[in-house]
């Protein structure tokens, strides 16, 4: 890819997150609740649990000790 063209399109996707960024912005609460509510939806559907239990908190609290003191 010449440059030029690669400048041009890093440039075209900053401009696309200044878009997404001003949108996200402007969300009104019942629009950031429904994006929310539509990936709790999404997570359920394809099995994954929108909040760990206590066991995978207390693995993750134990990893991280042990991590913790190694360093």
């Amino acid at each position: 890819m010449e440059r030029q063209l690669a400048i041009a399109y890093r440039n075209r996707w900053v401009e696309v997150e200044a878009v997404e960024r001003e949108e996200a912005r402007r969300a009104t609460p019942e629009q950031r609740w429904r994006q929310l509510v539509s990936l709790l939806r999404l997570a359920s559907a394809i099995g994954l649990s929108p909040v760990p239990d206590e066991g995978e908190i207390e693995l993750v609290r134990a990893r991280w000790l042990k991590l913790k003191s190694a360093a």
